[in-house]
């Protein structure tokens, strides 16, 4: 396919919203989001990690079902966690079964990356969108 525009914001959540994804972690389950489709076309244009929760902006092609992609997003980063986390700890690592997911064109391309690069802020200002935070 030689051009396609197809813009999305997915969010979803920790198992029970529980502040699980440790500040330590942040970076490689960035790292892993970024990997996830080394050949496949998916442009990954921010992640912002919280505590409870996980935003992407991201393009992906149209060749691509969205629902696998965000499930091998979803299972690369528990995979990851539940790999850093001791044998001691009593629960293993898991993501909420839901999602959610927009999409949006060119023209806010840059205010959805901002807004995702910016997830602390906004959370500690709770200047949010409530459209972008909806995980269910």
């Amino acid at each position: 396919m030689a051009y396609w525009r197809l813009h999305y914001h997915v969010v979803w959540g920790t198992k029970g919203r529980l502040p699980s994804v440790r500040l330590e972690d942040v970076a490689e389950v960035i790292a892993v989001i970024k990997a996830a489709f080394p050949d496949k076309g998916v442009i990954v244009h921010a992640v912002g990690v919280m505590p409870d929760h996980v935003h992407v902006a991201a393009s992906v092609p149209p060749a691509l079902a969205l629902a696998e992609v965000i499930g091998r997003w979803k299972g690369a980063t528990s995979h990851l966690l539940n790999q850093r986390r001791s044998s001691v700890e009593a629960d293993r690592f898991a993501w909420q079964a839901d999602y959610g997911v927009l999409s949006f064109d060119d023209k806010a391309l840059t205010d959805v990356i901002a807004y995702v690069q910016n997830q602390t802020e906004r959370h500690q200002d709770r200047t949010l969108w409530n459209g972008l935070e909806r995980a269910d």
